[in-house]
């Protein structure tokens, strides 16, 4: 009997992901444990292990393109039965998850009987630049026009499923300005996320103003997500923001010490951040909460009994959080190995899931590429992160009333004032501010 492969849910963030790459080819026989493909999550590339054995018969989605969990994405079956009722399923699957179904196959393989693959999106007209006085401006205008936008249709008339009005809603695509090709005409999320590729915005030129050239690129899977999460923190959470600037004198001489000592892992300033922030946390642990909902609509506070500390760490088309799991209860050196593996895994993106879930506070630190103060948002399930910038010299006035040199390093904590209010914020900054001016006793 015939097997329809689904694409399964590698993170508890994850709603859609795409095929990085296809691992086996059509006609390939397969026993389970064998690698079906790699998967890219919003956070990673992942391979996935078939479950079952059979013979690949379909290969139902293209390399890259984007897919919802629980959409079919293969067919396993033996060389020679038919998979006509399977059809038929995998059209109700896609209709359930809004999705448009394919009336034809782009492709058709020779190397088993039925076998067909989902075709690639087909290239849309381009414009790389449009100027005021030039002859093919009015043209190349006017021949693009058609895909920019369709004349506008009334959303009521017609209808959009949740997901497309959901996906417009995050991309910015005018739904009465998108054509259905779902049953009767519905609005489904391919439709969407096609008009949004082709969406071309020609804004009105002055007379002797010129439009800079531009190319328009899909946000990667990644982004997406970032996207996502991070406008729903902000607009869900309300925010507010303390700032301090550390004295850094002791804990850049202790870390001068360590490392003169010939450590098997060099200790960094961002270490003695992330172990200082979790004795903080261990010290004022009304901050180790979160806002959440109980499952029936009701909020609650959840307060965690573990200290786990995500760490910001930036890939070149987003970012990830890999979690310092019990960062109250390990040493620097136990930290600082942990920071840097996972960061090594992070930008070859092979980061398993329980890397990056589960923080109960964030660090995110700017301070390396020279910044000296920021703000960031608030990385859910935590309450609370810590922006950290660079140390630096400046003038300080001492209990003398002298101007000496010192090293300071500011930082700025966001707070979920939903759990945190600002005298609790205000205690846990001062805890974090007494551990790095007198870290010898408590880091090490």
């Amino acid at each position: 009997m015939a097997i329809i492969v689904e694409l399964p849910r590698l993170s508890d963030t994850m709603r859609e992901g795409n095929i990085a790459a296809w691992r086996v080819k059509v006609g390939d026989k397969i026993s389970p444990g064998d690698i079906l493909a790699e998967i890219e999550t919003d956070k990673a590339i992942m391979e996935y292990e078939s479950l079952d054995a059979g013979i690949v018969r379909q290969l139902l989605v293209a390399e890259k393109e984007p897919v919802m969990v629980g959409a079919p994405i293969c067919i396993l079956g033996n060389a020679t039965e038919d998979l006509a009722d399977v059809s038929a399923k995998i059209a109700a699957m896609r209709a359930a998850l809004g999705a448009a179904v394919p009336t034809e196959p782009a492709t058709t393989s020779t190397a088993a009987p039925g076998a067909v693959v989902a075709s690639a999106p087909q290239p849309l007209p381009q414009v790389s630049a449009i100027t005021t006085g030039h002859p093919a401006t009015a043209a190349t205008a006017a021949a693009v026009a058609p895909t920019v936008a369709h004349p506008p249709r009334a959303v009521g008339r017609v209808g959009v499923s949740p997901l497309a009005a959901r996906v417009a809603a995050e991309m910015g695509v005018d739904l009465k300005r998108v054509v259905g090709t779902g049953p009767d005409g519905r609005v489904v999320k391919r439709d969407v996320v096609e008009a949004a590729n082709r969406q071309i915005t020609v804004p009105m030129l002055s007379a002797g103003s010129v439009t800079p050239a531009f190319e328009d690129s899909a946000p990667s899977q990644m982004r997406k997500v970032i996207a996502s999460r991070l406008v729903e923190s902000k607009n869900s959470a309300p925010h507010f923001y303390l700032t301090k600037d550390i004295d850094m004198d002791q804990a850049m001489a202790l870390r001068e010490q360590i490392l003169a000592s010939g450590p098997k892992v060099r200790i960094s300033i961002n270490d003695m951040v992330v172990r200082a922030a979790a004795l903080a946390s261990r010290k004022i642990n009304a901050v180790n909460a979160a806002w959440v909902d109980d499952g029936g609509g009701r909020p609650m506070v959840r307060h965690f009994s573990d200290i786990h500390v995500g760490v910001a760490v930036a890939l070149e088309d987003g970012l990830v959080t890999p979690v310092v799991r019990h960062a109250d209860k390990r040493s620097l050196s136990d930290i600082a190995v942990d920071i840097r593996d996972m960061a090594e895994k992070a930008k070859t993106r092979r980061l398993d899931p329980e890397h990056y879930q589960g923080n109960t506070l964030t660090v995110s630190n700017l301070g390396m590429y020279g910044i000296d103060s920021f703000t960031a948002i608030i990385n859910p399930p935590a309450s609370l992160i810590m922006a950290v910038g660079a140390v630096r010299y400046t003038p300080v006035v001492n209990k003398d009333m002298e101007v000496t040199v010192g090293q300071r390093m500011t930082v700025t904590v966001s707070c979920d004032h939903r759990v945190v209010d600002g005298a609790l914020g205000a205690q846990w900054l001062q805890e974090f501010q007494r551990i790095m001016e007198s870290p010898v006793g408590a880091l090490l």
